[in-house]
């Protein structure tokens, strides 16, 4: 691999075996031009990271909400994923597709079903709304209802509730931590979600809990 500066003169030897890589600084940067293109701005930036877990820390995503999987290798672990995307791409076709009406009745009906499934599930057997719905998320735990039950079987009575739901293929929802306490994230983001899914979501969960 060769390192050079945008001019296309080389500042860094070629690192071409795991010996020389093992004497490199923590990090190396590496920017080429793009011969084929014209304008002297297309450069692509490389960056080599010598240790693993820094340089995962220092780029990661995570929250307690957001499902990771710690086999397979997730982009958002080593990369800053969300700077390069052209956010405001989508945003904008989608203001020019609804319009102001399509957005308020998008941004309405995804709060009406957030707010249906946490109250319909809410009212459950063993159902505990921690968070009540006031825009499109909330909170929820299940109860193991054992008597005397401390709150390391709620947590592993949320989990498997939780899991039973996605793995039925009707809805998916991902765990959070509320005050140490584990709880099901209730995130209604779909434009496609309407009230026949809600009415599906809720009788699952009617299953698992009655």
């Amino acid at each position: 691999m060769s390192f050079v500066s945008s001019n296309g003169v080389s500042k860094i030897p070629a690192i071409g075996s795991g010996k020389n890589l093992k004497r490199s600084p923590p990090y190396l940067a590496m920017r080429y031009k793009i011969c084929y293109l014209a304008k002297p701005l297309s450069l692509l930036g490389l960056t080599i990271v010598k240790d693993k877990d820094s340089h995962r820390e220092a780029m990661t995503i995570q929250a307690s909400y957001i499902a990771s999987d710690k086999i397979a290798r997730d982009q958002i672990d080593w990369n800053p994923e969300w700077s390069r995307r052209a956010r405001g791409v989508p945003v904008y076709a989608a203001l020019r597709e609804l319009g102001k009406e399509g957005i308020s009745d998008l941004v309405a009906r995804t709060c009406k079903f957030c707010k249906m499934i946490v109250e319909g599930i809410g009212e459950l057997p063993g159902a505990e709304v921690i968070w009540k719905s006031e825009l499109n998320q909330g909170l929820l735990r299940f109860r193991d209802l054992k008597q005397n039950a401390r709150d390391i079987y709620h947590d592993t009575q949320t989990q498997k509730i939780m899991d039973a739901v996605n793995n039925s293929g009707v809805a998916f929802f991902s765990s959070t931590t509320w005050e140490n306490r584990l709880a099901m994230r209730v995130s209604v983001v779909n434009w496609r979600t309407n009230e026949s899914d809600v009415k599906k979501t809720v009788e699952i969960f009617h299953k698992l809990l009655s």
